[in-house]
């Protein structure tokens, strides 16, 4: 280990015979002054590198603080001020400044930056300091300010300039972007393309805002066409992350369909604290259907903390999975997709939503199709506002989505915990599909929608499990909607099932219960053999406990009752 330097007053380091309880003292007030604004500059003497020529010296005038930086002020070489974005930035030339910071940006260069909470997360401004994304990602390369105009070319440039593990960041404000080419593969277009490995980071999503110009098209439509694409759509793209920052597609001036951002093909890419909002969409269903943030056909894609919302113009789905392996949402929200759903994934495999919410959507809040292994826990669709609300919904005012809160559409293995529809057309909607839906709900709550539970066929009834924890109550319409060979509208656990149950099969032919929740059978009169699950039963047993899906058979010469009880 290097031992520190000795030196007289001035030092930027402690010496060897300082009180160390001083120097507790010392970094606690250094502490308390950055907390209040104030940065503490270098004021080390001449090293022999200072001497020899070759390190910029720090100006002999500099105080003991940092000022901020004002126009047409005459700077000398090495001194320090804190720039706009809260940066602490050293002269590289004796300059007198200009109007405006970013025109002078090349005759300064970064010195230290201060941090407004004691994580060093974030300055004042709002966005990532440049100390912590230099621990997390290594030194950032800085995107231009926003020009005013199509600022599409310049934070492309930058971005191509990133080796694979090296960040972009985007400065605070709103930057204007075109359609272009994508620039590897035919037939797409987009603003941007991200290559394998790099991040791109902005102020925040209250800070750094990527919107597109009006009325953008490369002579297509919808396919082919998103805002931000990862560079290499035919494979082999890892790591490609988007954070802290809000894609606007701008859809009320818009005359085609567009996507937000889009992965194709890639490993493990992430969006993080990341807003699109109005990408112009106009149907839950290809070809008009577009999506704000969309994973195809890649697999370990995980967004957290994102939001699709939609405020102006039309817009298609929210977040979407298609063909994809092993994508994670975390605490997202989906609102306001006019003729969309909040989220949906079609033919992919292990998806997982947490924490997340889909709410005031025109189509459905979640929705799978032909998928497998996709879970829902603690997740919510629609909703109502709390009493005494006030902002920006009035106290008790119904945010619920227009078609189900829950679809499950041909999904095997489906998972709904610990989550809730209310004030949806329906709260849960079960379809067979191409490959028979199956599943469990448990723990959660159908309430307050027109319909509670909905299934079309007694084939998809037998594969799912409604456990008693489950409340499916304050419906307009109907609590339970079965098949009318189930006796049609059903009331559901703890009542009886129709008036007395599934019809009585013949003699010695197998009947599965069809109900997707457990039940007791009460069977009355003359049984001469019983068998469930194909176990023989002793023939005076007159009560018995069925599974969804276990198969009871009767052989009887007189015709015997029975009653269903729900559990």
């Amino acid at each position: 280990m290097k031992a520190p330097e000795q030196g007289g007053p001035g030092l930027s380091g402690p010496t060897m015979d300082e009180d160390p309880a001083l120097l507790r003292r010392k970094s606690v007030l250094m502490g308390l002054a950055a907390s209040m604004g104030f940065v503490f500059a270098s004021a080390a003497r001449p090293s022999v590198a200072i001497a020899g020529g070759t390190v910029k010296p720090i100006a002999a005038t500099h105080g003991l603080y940092a000022p901020k930086w004002t126009p047409s002020t005459v700077y000398v070489l090495g001194q320090q001020v804190i720039s706009p974005t809260n940066d602490v930035v050293s002269a590289n030339t004796a300059h007198t400044s200009s109007a405006a910071y970013a025109t002078d940006r090349a005759k300064w260069m970064l010195s230290i930056t201060f941090a407004s909470k004691a994580t060093e997360t974030a300055v004042t401004s709002g966005r990532l300091s440049e100390r912590s994304l230099a621990a997390s990602y290594g030194r950032p390369a800085n995107a231009p300010e926003p020009s005013g105009g199509d600022d599409r070319a310049a934070i492309q440039a930058v971005i191509d300039t990133v080796p694979a593990g090296g960040t972009v960041l985007l400065q605070h404000g709103l930057y204007l972007l075109s359609l272009a080419p994508h620039p590897v593969t035919a037939g797409y277009s987009c603003a941007l393309t991200l290559p394998s490995g790099v991040r791109l980071v902005g102020a925040g999503k209250a800070g750094t805002t990527l919107r597109l110009l009006a009325n953008q098209h490369i002579g297509i439509d919808t396919q082919g066409v998103s805002i931000i694409y990862n560079r290499t759509l035919t494979g082999g793209d890892e790591d490609v992350e988007i954070h802290d920052l809000t894609v606007d597609g701008n859809g009320a001036n818009q005359t085609k369909l567009h996507n937000g951002i889009t992965f194709i093909r890639t490993r493990c890419a992430k969006c993080t604290r990341v807003r699109v909002m109005n990408v112009k969409g106009t149907a839950n269903f290809p070809p008009n259907e577009t999506f704000h943030f969309d994973t195809q056909l890649g697999i370990d894609t995980t967004f957290t903390d994102c939001e699709a919302v939609g405020s102006a113009g039309t817009q298609g789905s929210g977040f979407s999975a298609n063909s994809a392996t092993s994508v994670h949402y975390a605490g997202c929200t989906a609102r306001g997709m006019s003729s969309g759903m909040g989220f949906t994934n079609w033919q992919s495999q292990s998806v997982t939503h947490s924490g997340c919410r889909a709410w005031l959507n025109g189509s459905n809040g979640f929705n799978t199709e032909e998928s497998c292994d996709v879970s829902y826990s603690a997740c919510h669709a629609g909703g109502v506002t709390a009493v005494g609300s006030d902002y920006p919904y009035a106290a008790g005012a119904s945010l619920g989505n227009t078609g189900p809160g829950f679809c499950i559409n041909g999904t095997r293995n489906a998972l709904i915990s610990s989550s809730s529809s209310r004030r949806n057309g329906t709260g849960l909607t079960l379809v067979e599909g191409a490959n028979g839906a199956s599943g469990r709900v448990t723990a959660s709550a159908f309430t307050e929608n027109n319909l509670g539970v909905s299934a079309a066929t007694a084939a998809t009834l037998q594969r799912w499990f409604f456990d008693p924890t489950n409340a499916v109550s304050g419906n307009t319409t109907a609590q339970w909607d079965f098949p009318a060979s189930l006796g049609g509208w059903q009331s559901g656990p703890g009542n009886i099932v129709g008036d007395v149950g599934p019809t009585l099969p013949p003699s010695g032919v197998a009947l599965a219960n069809p109900y997707p929740w457990r039940v007791s059978v009460y069977i009355v009169g003359g049984v001469t053999r019983l068998r469930v699950n194909e176990a023989d039963i002793d023939i005076g047993t007159r009560h018995l406990v069925l599974d969804p899906g276990m198969t009871i058979k009767l052989w009887y010469s007189t015709v015997p009752g029975w009653l269903w009880l729900a559990l």
